[in-house]
């Protein structure tokens, strides 16, 4: 039995993604969906930031852009558009897709918007993750002074004259990169394999990371 054949156009694979594929998807490719991944972990976090300091923002940024430059030949060619451009505010990318729409002249498309996944209202202080059962004060506390080492550790390679925000921004780079690397070997350690063997090592990154930074 053959089944209904649908052809799908990648449009973006990341939040600020070129334009120029997605066009041509759209003017000459065979499809009849042209999706826009603009998403990740990193991605959503400063969305939002964005939206915890403007209500109004947390979608993506080049929303208006991206569909003004598709909708034409989309319009045209009876494509269907589907992204994730709301972020933390989908129904602010809703607004701007919408002003974009009465911008160009066009009327009587369908727009959807899918929403009911913000749980920030969920999340207290005192409130425990079922996987742990701590609190999120209690998840936090640890990384910071992971974090807080590091940055003492970077500090010291580092030009007195350097902004504090910077040397912090620094220590979350290295510690993000250095504990992601060394997860996996982590795993197998005993408390003083990782006291004689990763902390050293950790330290010996930093400080050549730091040295070459500063050439």
């Amino acid at each position: 039995m053959k089944g209904k054949k649908i052809r799908i156009g990648g449009g973006a694979g990341f939040e600020t993604d070129i334009f120029e594929p997605a066009v041509i998807l759209a003017q000459k490719g065979d499809i009849q969906y042209l999706c826009f991944e603009t998403l990740a972990e990193r991605t959503l976090a400063f969305a939002q930031k964005r939206v915890q300091e403007d209500p109004t923002k947390g979608y993506n940024p080049l929303t208006e852009a991206r569909i003004k430059a598709v909708l034409p030949s989309c319009l045209k060619k009876g494509i269907r558009i589907i992204s994730n451009f709301g972020a933390a505010n989908p129904s602010g990318a809703t607004d701007v897709v919408i002003k974009a729409i009465q911008d160009m002249g066009m009327d009587g498309l369908k727009i959807a918007t899918v929403l009911g996944d913000d749980v920030r209202h969920l999340l207290k202080p005192n409130l425990k993750i079922l996987e742990t059962d701590k609190t999120l004060d209690e998840l936090e506390e640890p990384y910071l002074r992971y974090l807080g080492e590091i940055e003492e550790q970077v500090s010291q390679y580092l030009s007195p004259r350097m902004a504090s925000l910077k040397v912090r921004r620094l220590a979350c780079a290295v510690a993000g990169f250095v504990f992601g690397f060394f997860s996996f070997a982590m795993i197998g350690m005993t408390s003083d394999e990782i006291e004689t063997s990763i902390k050293p090592l950790r330290r010996v990154f930093v400080r050549s990371l730091c040295a070459f930074l500063g050439r």
